[in-house]
């Protein structure tokens, strides 16, 4: 079994269930660990970023009105490099294997169990597994899970894990907090805790949404590949701003299936969603896992 010409395009949504902040959350915990005097924002002194500044982007990023950090940086250019060093330092605490794999209980709704399981009745499907992944989103969550996942099933090492891994082609179309081990240079482990040159790797592979530097270009150009050879499409946890709509081109395909999440959008931005797919997309109120469930065929090989 498996998701052949499948494509999952994730939001912050898709990782929230592994208790990562997003959004305002996400935003709010930036705002907190640059009160003066605090161990964050010591580091951040540490990196060279004069107490002015850190100050100005505080203020700023408080008093800006949008949702999201990465929404005030495409506007105010000149906090890019503090900006990408504040989203690591945020989000790297997050990365606990606990929250992806507990000991105690299960967790109720694991998206990444769900798939995990389509594709991988044996290592060898994982090969022909035909799934597809276009991230937004900077953690490693995914990846990191279904590495474990195949160690543990197949009695296998990290980078054993990986050569199966490897055939999910897997974007981050804004880069992420680096590479983990098993897949090359400039990595860092799957653990919350940092020092500062770990924090200098994640913030230099962080892309912000304006830069239209090579790197975003190509990850949209290999998106855009991938979705070239995509039937089916699953939209989870996304926002559907229309910079990232309109870098994949999405209005410009006809899909063999088209079903997204909606949950926790404005009534606007639904109308929004649905104007802009026409009738070939089907969008739901359902959380990721929940619309999964109800939604996902399980497609023979």
């Amino acid at each position: 079994m498996g998701m052949k010409h499948t494509t999952f395009i994730l939001g912050a949504g898709s990782s929230e269930p592994y208790k990562y902040p997003i959004g305002e959350k996400l935003k709010y915990i930036i705002i907190n660990n640059l009160n003066p005097n605090s161990k964050t924002y010591n580091e951040l002194l540490d990196f060279n970023y004069n107490k002015d500044l850190l100050n100005l982007f505080k203020n700023e990023l408080t008093n800006c009105g949008r949702y999201s950090i990465d929404a005030f940086l495409s506007n105010r250019r000149e906090f890019e490099d503090i900006g990408k060093t504040a989203i690591a330092q945020a989000l790297i605490p997050f990365e606990n294997k606990l929250n992806l794999f507990p000991e105690d209980n299960p967790l109720s709704k694991d998206l990444y169990k769900f798939i995990f399981n389509i594709i991988s009745k044996t290592k060898d499907d994982i090969i022909n597994c035909g799934l597809n992944i276009i991230t937004f989103n900077y953690d490693r969550s995914f990846e990191f899970y279904i590495n474990n996942a195949l160690c543990s099933s197949f009695k296998l090492n990290p980078y054993q894990s990986y050569d199966f891994q490897k055939n999910i082609e897997t974007i981050h179309v804004y880069g992420k907090l680096c590479n983990l081990p098993f897949e090359g240079n400039k990595s860092r482990p799957y653990v919350p805790t940092y020092d500062l040159d770990d924090l200098a790797l994640a913030r230099d592979q962080i892309n912000v949404i304006h830069v239209g530097d090579e790197a975003i270009a190509n990850n949209i150009s290999r998106s855009i590949k991938v979705l070239d050879n995509t039937h089916y499409l699953y939209i989870l946890g996304f926002g559907y701003d229309e910079l990232n709509l309109n870098r994949l081109k999405l209005n410009n395909y006809i899909f063999e299936r088209i079903i997204g999440t909606t949950m926790g959008l404005l009534e606007p931005k639904k109308k929004f969603v649905l104007s802009y797919f026409g009738h070939h997309g089907y969008f739901y109120d359902n959380d990721v896992y929940d619309l999964m469930v109800n939604n996902y065929p399980i497609i023979e090989n």
